[in-house]
């Protein structure tokens, strides 16, 4: 059953088993934890650590969702999160392994963020991406996010972020039908 941008609630089991341009999304589990932090520490800088994915995972407004890859290990991930009286939920992060990019995981984590934040009433999607991080950038403009703020030095390493935000009157991020390879 595809995920429905106009539904009105959405159940986290539906997220949990759905597929989008074969790849499988699930809301991450506790058990998640060790390949959770193995994807994490392929990057150098701004790593979410064991405590933050612990109080994540645990957290009512918040949701961690997960792209599975193979032998136990994750292609991807992406953290959402909803503040009580706020009208946008915030992506917090998305991550996708090195290995895994230009695959569509990164889009189809999107989707699934902003499909559940749009089920808990959200009016849109708010995130920050590194000003050179061109490839992340890329995909949030050609699915509707527009820069409003560049922040200098937002970063551990001093790079400078930009501020994205998203109306969910614009569509809701969809992935791209791709012929699967044979």
């Amino acid at each position: 059953m595809p995920l429905d941008p106009n539904q009105t609630t959405i159940e986290p089991q539906t997220i949990d088993t759905h597929t989008i341009e074969q790849h499988r999304v699930r809301s991450a589990r506790r058990d998640d934890l060790s390949a959770l932090l193995r994807l994490e520490n392929q990057f150098s800088t701004d790593r979410l650590n064991r405590r933050n994915f612990l109080y994540l995972l645990q957290r009512a407004h918040a949701e961690v969702f997960v792209v599975d890859g193979p032998q136990g290990l994750l292609a991807g991930d992406a953290v959402v999160l909803y503040r009580q009286g706020v009208s946008a939920a915030r992506l917090y992060s998305l991550v996708v392994a090195p290995e895994s990019t230009r695959l569509g995981i990164g889009r189809t984590l999107l989707a699934a963020t902003e499909t559940a934040a749009h089920a808990r009433n959200k009016s849109g999607m708010v995130l920050e991406v590194r000003e050179d991080n061109l490839g992340a950038l890329a995909l949030y403009q050609r699915v509707g996010y527009r820069i409003v703020r560049r922040i200098p030095n937002y970063y551990q390493d001093g790079a400078a972020g930009l501020r994205l935000t998203k109306s969910f009157d614009a569509p809701v991020a969809r992935p791209v039908a791709r012929p699967v390879a044979r």
